[in-house]
């Protein structure tokens, strides 16, 4: 509802401020007095186009405020009329668009002036009220209507779209193929850009990686000079030994034992890595071209290996839409024709469903006129 209205240097109010009570509120008074202007200052609202001969002798603006309550909460409402300016609105105190705030107050405001915003004069208004008097009758039928003919037209759009020149659909094909033709040439599996850049880093520092790794093994095991790992196995054997004397080492000599099994499977991987280290220049050639080649094709299909196949994917399947359309157009054009044909039908039961109620609602309404005495 509408609980309080402000407004400053409107014609001739300088300023005024009404706070309505719930319920009926009447504002009754001899001409002149000012009625027109209140009912001028909610119009503003409702976005009346507005010019400076509204803006008060002397002022620089015109200025109309509103706040509804509800159970949705409140909403504050302004609307300033500079002189020689664009008008603003506002929303809650932030600038805003006047079909933002149409938005807003359509379910919060009706007003019925003479001769101007009368909602019951709309169309759309008009079928709103009627469907609303008994939802339980018309909003099935509505239902099923929107989406009859929603489906109708996203079938009339499918087949517009398909019988588009056969100069366009064959460039469109020729272009496809192409596509198609590139991306299947480079044979790429997913993920293969993730997997592709680590052994291709790998490569560009093979010689840096195997004499680190190399380094690494050599102090661990190596044979000429010895390694911790003879150390350890030394240390072990001397530590299992006093242990037999001296049965509180035991925990000790069963970790050592652990430390050599740890330290012999490190060196066994070490091992196996150098082994399958490659230095070879034109497996780096090789991994470069093959980097290089994704990230053309990344460029013009999507990121990556899979964007690139998903892009794949998508094309195959329009280029044999295309490619079969004829087929498709016939299946098109009976699907579109009764999908047309369900939209009549559930645009009838709903026209038949809404004359059927009109009497009964005109009735209700005549009545609730004669008991106002406003016959």
């Amino acid at each position: 509802m509408l609980a309080e209205l402000a407004i400053r240097d409107l014609v001739l109010i300088a300023e005024a401020r009404l706070e309505l009570a719930p319920g009926l509120n009447v504002i009754s008074g001899e001409t002149g007095a000012g009625k027109s202007l209140l009912a001028q200052a909610i119009g503003l609202l409702m976005g009346q186009k507005a010019g400076d001969e509204l803006v008060r002798p002397g002022a620089e603006r015109a200025v109309v405020e509103a706040l509804f309550e509800g159970d949705d909460g409140s909403l504050a409402v302004a609307r300033e009329v500079p002189r020689g300016g664009r008008s603003r609105v506002r929303l809650d105190g932030l600038l805003s668009s006047a079909g933002a705030v149409e938005e807003a107050l359509r379910r919060r405001l009706a007003f019925y002036g003479q001769l101007e915003h009368t909602r019951l004069l709309q169309l759309e208004r008009q079928v709103d009220l009627l469907d609303g008097a008994e939802p339980a009758t018309t909003a099935p039928l509505l239902e099923r209507y929107t989406w009859a003919y929603a489906r109708a037209r996203e079938l009339s759009r499918e087949l517009d779209e398909l019988r588009r020149s056969g100069r366009e659909r064959a460039r469109e094909i020729e272009t496809l193929r192409y596509q198609v033709a590139e991306i299947e040439a480079a044979a790429l599996e997913p993920g293969e850009d993730a997997r592709l850049a680590a052994e291709r880093e790998r490569l560009r520092h093979a010689g840096k990686l195997l004499e680190r790794v190399g380094g690494a093994l050599t102090l661990l095991a190596g044979e000429a000079e010895g390694g911790a790992l003879d150390g350890l196995r030394a240390a072990q054997r001397l530590v299992d030994e006093a242990a037999g004397l001296d049965a509180g080492l035991a925990g000790l000599a069963g970790r050592l034992a652990a430390a050599e099994a740890e330290l012999d499977d490190a060196a066994a991987e070490l091992r196996a890595y150098l082994d399958e280290l490659d230095l070879d220049p034109a497996r780096l050639e090789a991994l470069e071209e093959r980097w290089h080649l994704l990230r053309t094709l990344s460029r013009k299909y999507g990121e990556g290996a899979d964007g690139v196949l998903a892009y794949l994917d998508e094309a195959r399947a329009r280029l044999a839409r295309l490619e079969a359309f004829a087929e498709d157009e016939e299946g098109l054009v009976r699907a579109a024709r009764a999908a047309q044909d369900e939209a009549l039908a559930a645009a009838a039961a709903l026209s038949a469903a809404r004359r059927g109620l009109a009497p009964r609602v005109a009735a209700r309404v005549e009545e609730e006129l004669r008991r106002l005495a406003m016959p």
